[in-house]
């Protein structure tokens, strides 16, 4: 059933993807509890020194695979690189309304854009982007996700070329800029997929209003 707190996301939990040594991100984190007014889970994982992007597949597939077997519908996934870049209450009712309307596989709380229309559902976009520091997956998707052997792939890649996407609007996380915290697959991604600087997240967040009215033409029922 529907959550009756719309103050909250109606998910069965919240798990927060973070390296051992990471406490202070883990301590940024601390803020976000408070602003979803829910609990959040750490999966603790250790570095993967032979190759970075394979230790950030295999822990997003431990997130899914802990979901499984809980029993879940849904789980928030985060990434201790995530922060909230606006009000994210006032987005809920929204958001649950469509969640529990459609079920979507993967439901993106911010996105590197990539490409987005609009919906007619308030808060709600289409989308075709990446971006996996703050994802609502229900058991279809994590099903996915816990099948597909690591391969080179991004995580954010796997979801964007096999799953339907569909985002807040307009955002509400976004990652830390690169100044606060270095990324973790800085290194393995380069630019584009490590953190990006504070003129990139502006420049993201701007990015989506312009795509929202470009591409309004591609409104669409779900």
């Amino acid at each position: 059933m529907p959550s009756k707190d719309q103050t909250r996301l109606d998910v069965d939990g919240i798990l927060c993807i973070s390296l051992k040594e990471r406490e202070d991100r883990r301590k940024i984190q601390e803020v976000i509890t408070i602003q979803l007014n829910a609990d959040i889970e750490y999966l603790l994982v250790d570095r993967d020194l032979e190759d970075s992007q394979r230790g950030c597949y295999t822990s997003h597939q431990a997130c899914a695979r802990l979901m499984l077997e809980r029993g879940w519908k849904r789980a928030l996934i985060l990434e201790d690189d995530a922060v909230i870049s606006r009000n994210p209450a006032k987005a809920f009712k929204n958001i649950n309304k469509f969640i529990n309307d459609h079920d979507p596989a993967v439901f993106y709380l911010g996105v590197l854009l990539g490409k987005l229309w609009p919906t007619f559902y308030p808060g709600v976009a289409g989308c075709r982007a990446q971006g996996t520091h703050a994802y609502i997956i229900n058991q279809s998707a994590a099903k996915l996700i816990t099948s597909e052997p690591y391969t080179g792939l991004e995580i954010d890649t796997l979801l964007k070329k096999r799953l339907p996407g569909f985002t807040a609007f307009p955002f509400i996380f976004q990652q830390l800029p690169e100044s606060i915290g270095k990324s973790d697959l800085k290194d393995a991604r380069g630019e584009i997929g490590g953190n990006k600087t504070e003129k990139y997240w502006s420049r993201n967040n701007r990015k989506q209003y312009m795509e929202w009215i470009r591409n309004f033409y591609m409104i669409r029922k779900i």
